[in-house]
């Protein structure tokens, strides 16, 4: 519990600090967004993942087959305390394909998982990292 509770806080207090921080996604999942239902449904889950999660003073990146790196806006922190997550949300630009996304950083009361999730409303997309260690 003690490695979790500062996994957390390293990870929140390094989106906003200077340096890097390198972290390791065991698991990821992609969302879709159903405009009929008005939900997101499980498009793609992937177990077995060993992507680097760099997270920077205004940047995130992730080290996977497809590198993909996102600014984050200043001053655009917004809290989320749902009954399953608590975090915060952020907007943000996809440097790769030049598109606003919002960038939450949450915990999960369930699984005690950190997870970053990208989100892209526009083309009803949610791409979901689970954190689960710190790389020194």
């Amino acid at each position: 519990m003690k490695k979790f509770i500062i996994l957390v806080s390293l990870l929140i207090i390094n989106l906003f600090s200077f340096g890097q921080s390198y972290y390791k996604a065991t698991m990821t999942e992609m969302y879709t967004y159903n405009r009929n239902s008005e939900e997101w449904e499980l498009y793609q889950k992937n177990s077995d993942t060993k992507i680097t999660v760099v997270i920077e003073d205004k940047f995130i990146s992730f080290q996977a087959k497809t590198p993909s790196m996102y600014r984050i806006f200043e001053g655009t922190k917004e809290p989320i305390k749902t009954k399953s997550l608590t975090g915060y949300r952020y907007q943000a630009k996809d440097l790769k394909e030049e598109k606003l996304v919002k960038i939450d950083v949450v915990v999960s009361e369930e699984t005690k998982l950190v997870i970053v999730s990208i989100i892209n409303f526009d083309e009803g997309y949610n791409f979901r990292f689970y954190l689960t260690e710190i790389i020194d």
